[in-house]
């Protein structure tokens, strides 16, 4: 799932709020929209602010997290403003100063990103205080918290940044992003956009993912590190640890195989999700599947970075039948944003799996987890 600007309810009042022309806002929509595309947010702030976010269990705390963000980034963006009109008045000769001017009068109603913040912040409002039942408002406000962190990382470059490519009106223009791919029973594909992604920082595992789907069986490649199979014929997936050769079997209603030793170590029947030692992230969907709340798994959502694979139709008959899909794309902190967590999270460490706390994962611990 996709989250544009244009989606969001209030998105169009909060720009005209910030005081755009028609074709200001149209603009502004387009940056919006185009920030989806960019590089992920550092995990010394930005990250840190949206796991912050996501933890939150209510919107008036998310909405609280917003605001706090939104308003330490127009502080700071005030600041240095200050100190870059002082530096330039006393570098600037009479002849630069002219030209200066000149080309803010030319640049017209152009939004500054605190302005964009600004607005983020207002729908941020409006969502909160909206009639949506609260699980929307919480998925609504996580995606504007996305957006809110992309900003933040991208208004340096946005202004300063000599790579950047001139627009035709002399602005910048946004960096194109591809479409999703997608393989279902008779196709297949290397990349989210038909060749190799060659930026090894989009991810903390080096290396290119890819995907194929054949005959009701997926096989998924996370760089060099990871492998997941997956057969919708057993609602059955498995990742396995190439470095370390350890693998882990999710299967049934779902039973998990933990080390490879062909033994149940603990069922679950809810939501889960499986944090790699790369920071990749497994979330796997379920659905019913027969009596006394069996279920087993249907959807996995794969994400890292900007990284995202996205499969469906894995449970058997109990999702449809012969419609196992997998969907690649290169918006993995949107759908990760936009995707709860299991109602359990565990760690692999070393080939073990373990709770955030170090507690080794046994049924007792998803039992409660799950109560």
């Amino acid at each position: 799932m996709s989250l544009g600007i244009s989606n969001l309810a209030g998105g169009s009042g909060a720009l005209a709020g910030a005081g755009l022309s028609g074709d200001g806002a149209a603009a502004a929509k387009t940056f919006l929209n185009a920030l989806l595309g960019q590089n992920d947010a550092p995990r010394s702030g930005g990250q840190a602010f949206l796991a912050d976010v996501k933890d939150a269990h209510k919107p008036s705390e998310k909405r609280a997290l917003i605001d706090g963000f939104a308003e330490g980034f127009a502080a700071a963006s005030q600041g240095a403003d200050r100190g870059g009109r002082s530096d330039a008045a006393s570098d600037a000769a009479p002849s630069d100063a002219a030209s200066q001017t000149s080309a803010a009068d030319d640049a017209g109603e152009a939004s500054s990103p605190q302005d964009l913040m600004s607005g983020f912040q207002e729908i941020a409002d409006k969502v909160a205080d909206s009639a949506l039942p609260n699980k929307a408002k919480n998925m609504l406000l996580d995606g504007i918290a996305g957006l809110m962190s992309k900003l933040k990382a991208e208004a340096p470059s946005q202004q300063s940044s000599p790579a950047s490519s001139p627009a035709a009106d002399g602005g910048t223009a946004p960096r194109a992003f591809s479409a999703p791919s997608t393989s279902d029973q008779t196709g297949s594909t290397q990349g989210a956009d038909g060749s190799s992604a060659t930026d090894p920082s989009s991810s903390a595992n080096d290396g290119v993912w890819t995907h194929e789907v054949k005959d009701g069986q997926a096989t998924i490649r996370l760089g060099d590190k990871y492998t997941i199979t997956a057969d919708e014929k057993d609602a059955s997936w498995t990742v396995k640890n190439n470095e370390t050769g350890k693998t882990t079997k999710v299967s049934g209603d779902p039973h998990v195989d933990k080390d490879g030793d062909g033994k149940n170590d603990f069922d679950f029947k809810k939501d889960m999700t499986f944090k790699l030692d790369d920071g990749t992230k497994i979330t796997v969907g379920t659905v019913p599947g027969g009596d006394n709340g069996t279920t087993f798994s249907s959807k996995l959502t794969i994400t890292n970075g900007e990284n995202a694979i996205q499969v469906s139709g894995l449970g058997d008959s109990h999702d449809g039948k012969d419609n196992l899909a997998v969907t690649q794309s290169m918006e993995g902190e949107t759908i990760d944003g936009l995707t709860n967590d299991g109602s359990t999270t565990i760690f692999e460490n070393g080939g073990a799996w373990q709770t955030a706390a170090g507690q080794a994962v046994d049924q007792s611990v998803i039992d409660a987890a799950e109560a």
